[in-house]
């Protein structure tokens, strides 16, 4: 039986990752793009402030249209938290699902609501990327269940 050199295997394990698209899962689409609005968003819990950014994309965008938001928010999955949002948001031209990581918004289209997950997650159809939770905030988050936040346009772009 003939072996591979080691960097010759990790290359073609890479390759084959990569085909796979970021997530490992066959057929599973690239993540979504990054590219940030200049306007920042400012959470309130449980006394604390914490700051995000939000993607330009067409759902980020009619997100921060709802804003100030008053959402109570459930965990879900031991993974995230999740809360109602009062009008759904546009899931056109989205990318077909993405695999979320530790402090990113998402918007989960099939029930509307709102994601923000304190643990990474596998690939999931229909989620779209809002925003990004900024520094170790998302700690104080995962404490909150059953907790009321409010979500707000931080009052400059440099919040």
């Amino acid at each position: 039986m003939k072996t591979l050199p080691l960097f010759l295997l990790s290359g073609i394990l890479m390759s084959a990752m990569n085909a796979c698209g970021n997530s490992g899962t066959p057929g599973a689409s690239p993540a979504p793009e990054r590219k940030t609005m200049n306007q920042k968003l400012q959470i309130h819990v449980d006394g604390h402030l914490l700051h995000a950014v939000l993607y330009d994309n067409a759902s980020a965008r009619k997100f921060l249209a709802q804003l100030p938001l008053t959402l109570r928010l459930s965990d879900f999955n031991g993974t995230e938290k999740i809360a109602d949002l009062p009008e759904k948001l546009p899931s056109d031209g989205a990318p077909e699902g993405f695999s979320p990581v530790t402090g990113d918004i998402a918007y989960y289209a099939p029930w509307g609501n709102l994601a923000i997950f304190y643990r990474d997650f596998r690939y999931s159809k229909n989620l779209i990327l809002l925003g990004k939770i900024d520094g170790d905030g998302i700690k104080i988050l995962q404490r909150a269940d059953n907790r009321e936040i409010t979500i707000r346009l931080a009052t400059s772009p440099s919040n």
